[in-house]
């Protein structure tokens, strides 16, 4: 698993009714890959290369996610509004 998937994958369910640790967007650079394109393509070692370098950002990104010290990157799991807008949407539909 590279340093990619580590950062896709590591996160914790965010109160969707899905199972646990999926996620409801997946992006996916398999197209940009050698393997796919061929030698115009980004090769896995260099992909290795950029990502460890990505790797001390990712984990400042993390441990702000984790502490709360940046709100915004938690803005996707808050949930509280959902029963209203639920609500809103029922009473729009039955008319």
């Amino acid at each position: 698993m590279n340093v990619f998937e580590r950062s896709q994958h590591g996160h914790k369910d965010a109160g969707h009714s899905g199972p646990k640790n999926t996620a409801l967007y997946v992006q996916s650079i398999e197209g940009c890959l050698s393997g796919t394109v061929g030698e115009n393509g980004l090769s896995n070692n260099d992909l290795e290369r950029w990502l460890g370098r990505l790797e001390p950002t990712l984990k400042r990104l993390r441990y702000n996610y984790q502490t709360g010290l940046l709100p915004l990157l938690r803005v996707a799991e808050d949930s509280d509004d959902l029963a209203i807008a639920e609500a809103a949407l029922d009473k729009l539909s039955a008319q």
